[in-house]
């Protein structure tokens, strides 16, 4: 059986596939559909009834068999979005997010079809079958693994979700939104993002009760 972790580019995807694949014991299939290459599998000697794969695909791009289950990481974009940064060199935050979309599509992962992150999150979270917040995870891995673990009743024990912790553990944040954004990088963000700030729990920037930031 085929459980598939979703999200939008730089949003724990890969941390999450890794932890899922050693609390089951399982094979990691790398990129789903062969959509990107970042992520090789792993592990295929294991016998187990799941695969766990990654994938950004948007539901337009992604092929799924029957039996595929989807779970669905979601992380705060501000943040998602830093890290991207970071991770392919930039540094004009107001570019970067006026161009988000452009960035994470043309960069590496096409199957996006151009979709924001809104529109990505608002699609995926109709079809996913469980879902999970990346601040959730990092908060308090154990907990949040094994509930998904159990909500989903994937077959994975108290020892080996916390023997996929020990090999995998959640990893601070290198840079945070709050601390990298000026005023009028919130105003872009919450122009963008902010009806799914509030539907999702999220923060508006103008909102975050840090002092003016103008810069």
């Amino acid at each position: 059986m085929q459980l598939i972790v979703n999200g939008y580019p730089r949003s724990g995807t890969t941390w999450l596939c890794h932890l899922l694949a050693d609390a089951l014991h399982c094979p990691l299939g790398g990129f789903y559909d062969g959509l990107a290459s970042d992520t090789p599998p792993e592990h295929l000697e294991r016998e187990a009834e799941w695969v766990v794969y990654k994938s950004h695909a948007s539901p337009l791009a992604l092929r799924m068999r029957a039996d595929s289950r989807i779970v669905y990481i979601l992380r705060d974009p501000r943040n998602a979005l830093l890290s991207g940064m970071r991770n392919w060199g930039l540094e004009d935050i107001l570019g970067a997010l006026l161009h988000q979309r452009l960035i994470m599509q043309y960069s590496r992962f096409p199957a996006l079809h151009g979709m924001s992150w809104s529109a990505h999150v608002e699609l995926w979270l109709k079809y996913a079958h469980a879902r999970v917040r990346y601040e959730d995870l990092v908060a308090d891995t154990e907990a949040v693994l094994g509930g998904l673990c159990r909500s989903m009743e994937l077959p994975a024990s108290k020892d080996s979700v916390a023997a996929a912790i020990g090999a995998y553990p959640p990893r601070p944040a290198i840079s945070d939104w709050h601390d990298a954004f000026a005023d009028k990088h919130n105003a872009a963000a919450d122009a963008m993002w902010g009806a799914a700030f509030d539907t999702l729990g999220y923060v508006r920037g103008g909102m975050n009760g840090r002092h003016d930031r103008s810069r």
